[in-house]
């Protein structure tokens, strides 16, 4: 398992791609769950 972790490229670029993805999937969840709590609660 340890070369295909060391084939995996981390460069600035892709590295920043990867966390604004991570980032934009925790907002989706994060919305999605806001807008079910609001929806039950009313």
């Amino acid at each position: 398992m340890i070369p295909i972790l060391q084939q995996l490229s981390t460069t600035i670029r892709n590295l920043r791609k990867f966390g604004l993805v991570v980032e934009a999937v925790f907002l989706l969840l994060g919305g999605w769950f806001l807008f079910r709590h609001k929806a039950a609660g009313s």
